[in-house]
C-alpha cells in the first residue's frame, strides 16, 4: 500500500507542479502588476529617474500633474532599488523571472543539501512546495518575498550545517528582513537555538546583522529625512483582527498542516542532533510568527512560504529514506487536496489573465478619454501601467482613513478633479451597497465608494475586471477647498 501511495503521491505532485509552472511561465509577461508589484515598480521608476522617493503624502507631489500623487514607501526600498537597475520596459518581467529563479533555486538547494539516502523524500517535499499554487503565485511575483526567503534560507542552511549561526548567517538574516520585514522567523529561530548552544557564535550573529543593518539604516535615515520608519509603519501596520485570524486558519491551514506537522515530527525524532535542533527551532519560530501574522488585515498565503522553507530544511536533516504506508497515504491525501486547488486556480489564471490585460489596454478607449486624462484604479499596478505613475495606494489609505490617520477629504477631493475620467477595479465593490464592508479585502472605504459611485458608471467588465466611465451629465468638478 505504501508503494502505491508513494507512486500516486509522485504523480499528483508532478501534475500539480506542471500546472503551477505552466501558469507562472504563460502569465509572467501578460499578468497585470497587482498589489505590491505595482508599488515596487513605481518606487523603482522614481529611483531610476533620480526623483525623491520619500514624500509627504498629505501634501502630495504635483510633478506628474493633477491629481497629485500620494503614497507611503512600502518597505525599506532595497528591492525597489534592485528593480530600478533593470530597464523600465523589462522591470516587471525581469523582476518576476529573478524572483522565480530565486524561489525555485532555494528549493533545489535545500533538496540537494540533504543526505543521499533521503533525497527521494526530499524531492517529494520540494515538489510539493514548488507545485502549490498559493506559494508559486508569490514566489514568481516581482515582489521581494523570494529574494528575502532565499537569503534567509541560505542563512539557515549555513547555520544548520555548522550547528550554529554565525557572522555570515547574521548578515543574510538581516538582509532578508530589510528586503521583506516580516521574514524574520528563520533568523530568530536559528539565533535562539544558537544562543543556547554557543553564546559566542550568537554574538557573532548579532555582529553580522549589525554590520549590514547599521549602514542601511544610516542611508535610509539620511535619504528619507528621517521619515522611513513612519512610512514603513503607516504602510504595513494594519490591525490584528480575530475574525481574520480564524478565517485564515480555516482557509489556509489545511493546505500546509500535514506537511509542516510531518516535518516537525521528523525533526523532533532527530532532536539529539544539534543540526536538527537548529532547523527545528527555525521551524517553530517561523510557524509561530506566521500564525500571529495571520490575524493581520491583508495577510495572505505568502506568509506560509517561510514555514514551508523551514519545514523543508528540517527534512534535510531528518527525512527518512522512504515513507511508511500510513505517512504516504496521508501525504497523498494532502497533495490531492492541494493539487486540485492548484490545477483549478492555474487554469483560471491562464484563462483570465489575457482578458484582464486586454481590458486594461482598452480602458481609455472604453471610457472615451485621451492620453492626458487620468485613470484611477484600486491597484497601484493598474494605475502605473495606465498613467505611468501611481495616484494613490488604496489598500494602505483605506486602513489609514478607517483609523483616522489620513484625512478622507483629501482623497475625496482628488477623485473629482477635472483630469480624472475613468476608473478600473478588479472586484465588484462598487456594485455592492455601501453597508456591505469587508475589512479584509475592500480597497475603498465607504465614503470613497460613495464618491466613486456618484461619479462613475459601469462601462465594461471581463476576467473579473470592471471599467467605469463618467456618468452622463457628470462634469469635471473642481476640488473642494
Amino acid at each position: 500500500m505504501g508503494g502505491w501511495a508513494t507512486r500516486a503521491l509522485l504523480v499528483i505532485l508532478l501534475i500539480a507542479g506542471a500546472a503551477a509552472m505552466t501558469c507562472a511561465i504563460i502569465t509572467s509577461q501578460s499578468r497585470p502588476a497587482v498589489g505590491i508589484e505595482g508599488e515596487i515598480l513605481f518606487e523603482a521608476s522614481r529611483i531610476r529617474e533620480g526623483r525623491p522617493l520619500y514624500i509627504d503624502p498629505i501634501a502630495g507631489i504635483h510633478e506628474y500633474g493633477e491629481p497629485p500623487t500620494r503614497y507611503y514607501v512600502l518597505y525599506p526600498p532595497l528591492w525597489s532599488w534592485l528593480v530600478s537597475l533593470l530597464p523600465e520596459s523589462a522591470a516587471l518581467l525581469g523582476s518576476r523571472i529573478i524572483a522565480t529563479l530565486l524561489w525555485l533555486g532555494l528549493i533545489c538547494a535545500i533538496v540537494f543539501s540533504a543526505r543521499q539516502s533521503s533525497r527521494w523524500v526530499m524531492g517529494l517535499g520540494g515538489l510539493f512546495i514548488a507545485g502549490t499554487y498559493v506559494l508559486i503565485l508569490y514566489g514568481s511575483s516581482g515582489r521581494p518575498d523570494s529574494a528575502a526567503l532565499c537569503l534567509a534560507g541560505i542563512g539557515l542552511l549555513l547555520s544548520v550545517k555548522a550547528g550554529r549561526s554565525g557572522f555570515l548567517a547574521g548578515v543574510l538574516f538581516a538582509l532578508a528582513a530589510w528586503l521583506k520585514p516580516h521574514v524574520i522567523g528563520l533568523g530568530a529561530g536559528a539565533f535562539l537555538a544558537t544562543l543556547l548552544i554557543d553564546r559566542r557564535a550568537a554574538g557573532f550573529t548579532v555582529l553580522g546583522a549589525l554590520a549590514v543593518s547599521t549602514p542601511i539604516a544610516f542611508i535610509l535615515q539620511k535619504a528619507s529625512g528621517g521619515v522611513w520608519i513612519s512610512h514603513l509603519v503607516m504602510s504595513t501596520a494594519q490591525p490584528l483582527v480575530l475574525s481574520i485570524w480564524l478565517d485564515n486558519l480555516y482557509s489556509r491551514l489545511p493546505f500546509f498542516a500535514a506537511f509542516i506537522s510531518f516535518a516537525a515530527w521528523c525533526g523532533f525524532h532527530e532532536r539529539s542532533s544539534i543540526n536538527a535542533r537548529i532547523a527545528l527551532s527555525a521551524l517553530a519560530a517561523s510557524v509561530f510568527w506566521t500564525l500571529l501574522l495571520l490575524a493581520k488585515t491583508g495577510s495572505a498565503s505568502n506568509y506560509w512560504m517561510e514555514p514551508c522553507v523551514a519545514a523543508l530544511i528540517v527534512f534535510s536533516q531528518s527525512a527518512p529514506s522512504r515513507l511508511s504506508p500510513i505517512v504516504a497515504t496521508v501525504a497523498t491525501v494532502q497533495a490531492l487536496w492541494v493539487g486540485i486547488a492548484t490545477v483549478r486556480s492555474s487554469l483560471d489564471d491562464i484563462e483570465n489573465t489575457p482578458k484582464q490585460s486586454a481590458i486594461l489596454a482598452k480602458a481609455r478607449q472604453i471610457c472615451g478619454i485621451g492620453q492626458q486624462d487620468v485613470v484611477l484604479a484600486d491597484e497601484p499596478g493598474f494605475e502605473f501601467s495606465l498613467n505611468n505613475r501611481v495616484i494613490a495606494t488604496p489598500y494602505q489609505f483605506t486602513h489609514l482613513v478607517t483609523s483616522g490617520m489620513f484625512p478622507v477629504e483629501i482623497w475625496q477631493n482628488d477623485l473629482i478633479r477635472p483630469d480624472v475620467r475613468c476608473l478600473v477595479v478588479h472586484t465588484d465593490i462598487l456594485e455592492r451597497p455601501l453597508s456591505a464592508v469587508d475589512i479584509q479585502t475592500d480597497l475603498f472605504p465607504p465614503r470613497i465608494r460613495e464618491v466613486l459611485s456618484q461619479r462613475f458608471v459601469l462601462a465594461a467588465q471581463d476576467g473579473g475586471m470592471h471599467v467605469y466611465k463618467l456618468r452622463n451629465g457628470t462634469q469635471s468638478d473642481s476640488p473642494k477647498n
